[in-house]
């Protein structure tokens, strides 16, 4: 997890690499959808294009959404919950083991055919899984619209080896990931990281979900 130091693009003291071990999760093959935010929460709708990303939603409107579809999942999962990505696994995710500054190499000039971002974006979202996959699967991993992460937000994380790290237990902002409609080459790296305040509404912010055990379970 993190960046060597002569990433293109990397900040001088953000992503210190160190190693972490994560247990198994499943996560959204794509960014929450308009439609899917309205199908699960019909009292506060969203416009726009059914498969573009939701987005103007807070932290705390992308954890209702979890906690919504975990009042209505399958009774088999019943020791499994869904929500938000830690900010580890949203990473593991995204490098799909891959250790490039991108999942796909370390050249930003391929970015414009995996991810919609400043300079092919044309200045709005577009419908989610229309560009290739990462080897997980998973679209829109390097752009379209940021990511919230369930951690509180720390400038330099420990470069100790980490088992199951969830951020710090308190802070002032939350983890936002990935890339953006507006952001350019070196925010869509696979390591690198922004912040927002919990209460955050933003036009190129939406999020994912993951089905994990329970944290009782664990």
């Amino acid at each position: 997890m993190g960046s060597p130091k002569n990433e293109l693009g990397r900040p001088l003291d953000d992503e210190a690499q160190h190693k972490v071990k994560i247990t198994g999760f499943w996560m959204g093959k794509t960014e929450v959808t308009i439609k899917e935010w309205n199908e699960t929460v019909p009292e506060d709708p969203k416009p726009g294009k059914e498969r573009d990303p939701v987005t103007i939603v807070s932290w705390g409107d992308a954890t209702g959404f979890c906690k919504a579809i975990n009042r209505k999942k399958n009774p088999n999962l019943r020791n499994h919950e869904i929500r938000l990505p830690t900010e580890a696994e949203w990473e593991y995710a995204c490098r799909a083991g891959t250790k490039t500054a991108y999942s796909f190499g370390d050249n930003p000039r391929n970015l414009g055919s995996h991810g919609w971002y400043g300079k092919n974006a044309n200045g709005f979202t577009h419908p989610v899984g229309v560009l290739p996959s990462n080897r997980l699967g998973l679209h829109d991993m390097h752009g379209n619209v940021r990511e919230w992460c369930s951690d509180w937000y720390l400038k330099n994380y420990s470069t100790e080896k980490q088992t199951g790290p969830t951020g710090p237990q308190t802070g002032t902002n939350r983890v936002t990931r990935g890339g953006s409609w507006q952001l350019f080459e070196s925010y869509a790296r696979s390591a690198a990281r922004k912040d927002e305040g919990p209460s955050a509404q933003k036009k190129d912010l939406g999020f994912r979900i993951v089905l994990a055990p329970s944290k009782q379970e664990k």
